[in-house]
This record gives structure tokens, sequence and C-alpha cells, in this order.
């Protein structure tokens, strides 16, 4: 009888143990349950748009274009009822695209060495006896790929487009055909060749059309550096100049020039006012009358400084700033969760930048400085991620916490 009185106490102990487990039991599992799970809180996706300024005046009687190769392929603004006109030598853009495509040359090297045959040099006198623009070329001379771009697009030699796409294609027809292929890829549904100089009057395009050309070799490092000089050095003529004067001068970094009697003076000239802001490319198509190749160029000079002065460096997002929470049931305030760095760009006027959460997640050590995703910014030729992360640590609940939510 003494022994069940001695038994009682420890049933009455080991029954307590059995309900303490059960309640840490149920403890642990409301905690790791779905209704106590901390919760991510972002911002929705939400549009930034650069404030509007006043409308470029874009000239009459000519077609104009702008567009720049930093903020996107897409021209920032062009004429109204554009169609299609002889674009001359501005054809050449297309050439020397295709021609890195085929044969990347590095910026600084000096690639393949092309021997001249003499079918170029027969080429050559033709082309002269039609007053085209060439260099002067003599069989079995041999020129690497850079002079020949160089003599492409600062001389704008049609035997040098010729012996190019011969080079690349195998035959100058050959190569019509991939210049026109190639423009149904990039959208350039008011563009055709003719020829890879631009001398048949068959060779038409846009404004439009020429601005997204321009912006892609402005792209290229190598046809960029190009573009871009002054002067070069002619075989058997020394150092002559640009055809464009003022390419190489103040913030002039190219592009092209071109002129035949029935496309008029046509031009794409790109200026870079500081090393902060992108490039802006002013084209203009069939400028007549006198000096009508000198006013196109000047009338695309200032399309391009006009263009860039509307430009806005806009913040898209500040270092610190919050962009969700975190909520976690034990908590009276949550956790801030916080860009990682400031972001800004340069926008054209008007144009919308989207920001939007991607691939969030709480992480395994909730600590501060941890990422839980990123926010991705993309339009106005913008893409980019902006990491998110923990302004604070989270910490578990306490036991005493616990125990009260468990009940």
């Amino acid at each position: 009888m003494s022994r069940r009185r001695h038994l009682a106490p420890r049933r009455r102990l080991a029954l307590l143990f059995v309900a303490m487990l059960l309640l840490v039991g149920t403890v642990f599992t409301r905690y790791l349950g779905e209704d106590l799970q901390p919760r991510l809180e972002l911002a929705p996706a939400r549009t930034v748009v650069a404030t509007p300024a006043p409308p470029l005046q874009l000239p009459h009687g000519i077609q104009v274009a702008v567009a720049s190769p930093q903020l996107g392929p897409v021209p920032l603004t062009w004429s109204p009822h554009e169609h299609p006109v002889p674009i001359a030598s501005l054809a050449k853009l297309m050439t020397a695209l295709l021609v890195v495509h085929a044969h990347p040359l590095l910026p600084g090297r000096s690639g393949p060495t092309l021997v001249v045959t003499p079918g170029l040099v027969v080429t050559t006198d033709v082309d002269e006896v039609e007053d085209q623009s060439t260099i002067p070329v003599h069989a079995g001379e041999r020129l690497t790929e850079r002079q020949l771009l160089e003599a492409l697009l600062v001389r704008s030699a049609n035997n040098v487009a010729t012996l190019l796409a011969d080079w690349v294609s195998g035959s100058e027809p050959r190569f019509v055909a991939a210049m026109n292929a190639a423009a149904r890829r990039l959208g350039l549904a008011s563009t055709h060749f003719a020829d890879a100089s631009g001398f048949n009057r068959a060779t038409v395009s846009t404004a439009h059309d020429v601005a997204v050309l321009s912006a892609l070799v402005l792209a290229n490092p190598t046809l960029a550096g190009i573009v871009r000089l002054h002067a070069m050095v002619v075989p058997g003529q020394g150092l002559v100049p640009n055809i464009i004067p003022q390419i190489g001068t103040g913030d002039v970094i190219g592009v092209k020039s071109g002129f035949t009697l029935w496309s008029g003076g046509c031009a794409a000239v790109a200026v870079r006012p500081s090393l902060g802001e992108p490039a802006m490319v002013g084209v203009v198509l069939g400028e007549q009358g006198y000096l009508s190749l000198a006013r196109a160029a000047a009338e695309a000079q200032s399309l391009a400084g006009e263009a860039e002065r509307r430009l806005r460096l806009v913040t898209l997002l500040s270092k610190g700033a919050i962009v969700g929470n975190l909520q976690a049931p034990w908590r009276t305030r949550p956790v801030a969760l916080v860009a990682e760095s400031t972001l800004r760009a340069w926008l054209w006027p008007g144009t919308s930048v989207r920001l939007r959460p991607e691939e969030v997640r709480l992480p395994v050590h909730p600590v501060r400085g941890a990422r839980i995703g990123f926010l991705s910014v993309a339009g106005g030729g913008i893409a980019a991620r902006v990491p998110v992360l923990l302004r604070e640590s989270l910490t578990p609940p306490g036991i005493s916490w616990r125990i009260a939510h468990a009940l």
C-alpha cells in the first residue's frame, strides 16, 4: 500500500512530462506551420516616366530622325509620313556591318590582308569615269581589313565597297542579297539595297531605318572607332580628311555622309557632349540645292545636339529605398526590404521604364544584408537588375511568444 502511494507522484510527473512534450510539439508545429511563416510583401511593378520636354522641331521638306545606341535600337523620333528615297553612300553602313559580322575585327587590330585584283582596277576606272568616290588601287596591292573599312567609311570609296562585297560573299549580287536579308531581320521594312555602295538609285531607305543602322555601327567598338576618324592614310595619297570635316572635332564622333544627284545631300552625324551622356545621332536625307551635302551634315549635327539637350537624367531607384516588407507574426513591425544601390539613367522625354520584382524568396539565414531577390528594370534602352536586401536581421520568436501562441 505504501508502495502505491510512493509511485503516484512519479506517475503524475511522467504524465506532466508527456503533457509538456505534447505542448512543445504543438508549439513547433504551429511555429513551422504556414500560418506563422514570415511573409514577403514587395511593392507591385511600377512605371517611371521621364518628364516630357518641348517637342523636337523637325524640318520640313527633308526626312530626319534621331537615335542613340545607348537608348536602344528604335529611333527616338523621326519624320512623319516617311517614304523610301535614295540614300547614296549611307548604304555603306550596312556594308560595314556585314563585313565585321563575317570577319570580326577587334579594335586596334588590322585583320586579314586582301590583294587587289586586276578586275577591281577595271571597276575603279569605271567608277572614276562615272564620277564616283574611290581610292586609287593597283593590281597586286595588299590592303588590310582595317584599311579597307577606313576607306569605306571615312573616304566613302565605292570601289572598296565592291572589293569587300566580293570578299564576304563571292560576288556583289550575293552580297546585296545578304544586305536585304539583314534589313528584313532588323525590321527595316522601308529599306532596299541594289548595290554595296549606294550609288545605284534603286538603293533606298528612310531616315528612321538609317538611324537604326547608324546606332548599330556606333554600338560596334571597331566601327565606332573608325567612323570617328577625322582623317585617314590612303595608300598613294597620304593623309586625307573625312568627307564630313566636322567628324573627329569637338563632340562629333561620326558617322557617315552620302551624295548623288538623285539622292541629294544625306548625312548621319553623331555627337557625345560629355562622357556621362549617351551619343545621339541625327540623320538627314534628301537635302537639295547648293552645298547640299555640307548643309545636310550641319543639319544632322544640329539635330543630334538639340536632341541631346532634351535628355533627362532620371533616378529610377535610390540606395536604401524601401521596396517591400518582410512580415513576421511575432514582430510588431516588419523588416524593411531595400534596394542595394542607386540606379540612374538617361531617358528620352516621355520614355517609360518598368520596375518589377523577380526571383523573390526568403533566404535560409535572414540576417541583415541578406539578398531576397531583385528588381528588374527595363525600358528606354535600360536593362538592369538591382538586388533587394533585408535592412535588418529577422530573429526567431522568443520562447514566451511561442508558448503563448501555441495555446
